[in-house]
This record gives C-alpha cells, structure tokens and sequence, in this order.
C-alpha cells in the first residue's frame, strides 16, 4: 500500500486530491479521497470535540490545508479541523464528536480561528474506468 499526494484540479472540486494505490495481483486500483469542508464548529478547550492534536505549527504556514489533510491521512483519520491557522485535530471518534459544541461563524476561510475548528472529511471517490486491453 502506497500513499501518493496528488496536486491536481481534475477529479477534484477542491482542487487537490489524496490518491492511494493499491496492488492487487499485479493490477493497480486507485482510490481518490477528497477532503470535504463540513463547516465551522466551535472548539471548547475543556472538552474539545477534536481532542487529538495530530500537527502543530508555531507561525501559520502557507498550505495549512494540504499539510492537516497529509497528517490526517497518515493518522487514519477521516474526520479534521483546522484551529486558529496553526492545529490539526481529529479524534478516535471524531467523525461523530467534531460538532458536540454546536456550529460557530467565527472560521477565517479554512483556518478556523481561535475559538473554532474549520472541519473537513473524507469521501471516497470511485476509481476512474480502466481503458480496456489490448493485445497485440
């Protein structure tokens, strides 16, 4: 199993896709997994609804999108947060915890904020068809 970080715009509404190849007796299939934004949700400290810190940066680096998206799948994580620009969060359970402390308008595009997770998840895409063989 080969994890391939892919920057494309096509297959992909935003703009970029994570792409895992498989071997299978000697075939290839790909699937293409595309972070979805779900929304802006608030981040309570006490008990975060993404409780996992799975990367962290001192200064907001350019691309905190992409880097949170690679962290999240190396981690096995399909539910993810940006907060306030500089953390990527997820959880065990993340997928059914990230809005326990309801929606928030405070999100800065991406980044979230510091009170706010923009949340993204994970959908699998089917693979595109495979052009038939020819044998010559």
């Amino acid at each position: 199993h080969i994890g391939i970080r892919a920057n494309t715009d096509i297959g992909s509404p935003e703009g970029y896709m994570a792409v895992d190849d498989t071997m299978f007796y000697g075939c290839s299939i790909k699937t293409y997994k595309t972070p979805k934004r779900i929304g802006c949700y608030r981040h309570v400290t006490s008990d975060p609804g993404l409780p996992t810190v799975i990367k962290q940066f001192y200064y907001p680096p350019y691309g905190i999108r992409q880097l949170c998206e690679e962290a999240a799948l190396k981690g096995g994580y399909t539910t993810f947060g940006i907060l306030n620009g500089r953390e990527c969060r997820s959880g065990p359970d993340a997928t059914n915890t990230y809005d326990k402390d309801g929606k928030s308008s405070t999100c800065n595009g991406d980044s979230g904020s510091v009170d706010a997770y923009t949340v993204f998840m994970f959908e699998d895409e089917k693979a595109p068809p495979l052009a038939p063989a020819v044998i010559v």
